[in-house]
C-alpha cells in the first residue's frame, strides 16, 4: 500500500492518539463518544494515509516521525489535544 500525502483529520488523530496512548478500538469509542463503526472507519482511512496493514504497524507509524509530524498538526489547535500529543508521543 502506498501511503497518502494527505494528512490525518482532527477527528482520526484523536483517534490515533488514543490507540498509541495503549486504548483499544473499542476504548477509544468510548473515550470519545462514538460509535465503534466510526472508529473502524478512522482507522481505515489512516491505513490508507499510512500505508501500513495492521494496527500495531499503524501504531508504530504514528508513534515516530513519518506519523507524529502530521498528528501533532492535525491536534496543533486544540490546546487540550496538542497537549495530550506531547504527552503521549513525548513519553
Amino acid at each position: 500500500m502506498v501511503p497518502s500525502s494527505r494528512p490525518p483529520t482532527f477527528a482520526q488523530a484523536r483517534v490515533l492518539l488514543l490507540l498509541i496512548a495503549g486504548e483499544s478500538p473499542q476504548e477509544a469509542a468510548t473515550s470519545l463518544g462514538v460509535a465503534i463503526s466510526t472508529v473502524r472507519s478512522h482507522i481505515r482511512q489512516l491505513h490508507n494515509a499510512a500505508g501500513t496493514h495492521s494496527l500495531p504497524a499503524l501504531i508504530r507509524w504514528g508513534s515516530h516521525d513519518a506519523g507524529a509530524v502530521p498528528l501533532r498538526a492535525a491536534l496543533a489547535h486544540h490546546p487540550r489535544w496538542s497537549r495530550a500529543a506531547a504527552e503521549v508521543l513525548d513519553g
